[in-house]
């Protein structure tokens, strides 16, 4: 046994298979002969698709879409920063301005001022004041008070409540299923159910009123 055959002995040498990548193997068709060339092939990369969502920007209104999970984004069209996160906001609370693209809720029986909130759907049962910006939906519950600036895409009062908007509410679209006080302003439609009441000034491209609602004290039939 040689000396190079005891030192691979000693190191308890094994082989090893050689591994190699995806090849694809063709035949040359030229006239030096069967000669055979071989070509690398990496391997075709699988796209993930990531759940996107879409979203509205509070400053110049335009849609993009974004990933369903992020936390934080840009606007693609303007460049303006936000954050996704959803709020409850109660009495005492820090978050008086609010940026996002997520939802903010003000739950009955909470009172809070000088707010400065936009997001992508507000809803309040609670008495408010201050500037409001929802752009898709806006949504009064029970006793909800609010004084301000209020504007969004949809307006929506839901059954048994008694809202009141103080000055005005300027929307694109809106839908009464109980009572609003105060000044409405809509760019599109406005439908009041059978048991919703509109108490004050409406202006509208088209005002639907079904039988048995209720219209600055007027009750159809």
């Amino acid at each position: 046994m040689s000396q190079f055959e005891q030192v691979l002995g000693a190191a308890e040498y094994r082989a090893q298979p050689l591994v190699v990548p995806q090849v694809s193997c063709r035949r040359s068709t030229c006239d030096t002969g069967g000669a055979i060339s071989f070509a690398y092939r990496p391997h075709r990369e699988e796209r993930v698709k990531v759940p996107m969502r879409e979203v509205v920007c509070h400053v110049c209104g335009r849609r993009s879409q974004i990933p369903a999970a992020a936390l934080s984004a840009h606007c693609v069209h303007c460049c303006a920063h936000f954050e996704t996160a959803s709020y409850v906001l109660h009495s005492g609370t820090r978050h008086r301005i609010l940026r996002t693209l997520g939802d903010v809720t003000i739950p009955k029986g909470v009172k809070l001022s000088h707010l400065d909130i936009a997001c992508s759907n507000l809803t309040v049962s609670g008495r408010v004041s201050g500037r409001f910006y929802a752009t898709q939906k806006l949504e009064l519950r029970g006793e909800a008070h609010i004084n301000g600036d209020l504007k969004a895409d949809f307006l929506s009062v839901t059954s048994s409540s008694r809202v009141v908007v103080d000055p005005s509410v300027v929307v694109q679209n809106a839908e009464l299923r109980g009572e609003l006080q105060g000044r409405l302003i809509a760019k599109g439609q406005v439908r009041v159910y059978a048991d919703g009441k509109l108490l004050g000034d409406c202006r509208a491209e088209k005002l639907l009123l079904d039988p048995g609602a209720v219209h600055a004290g007027v009750r159809l039939h």
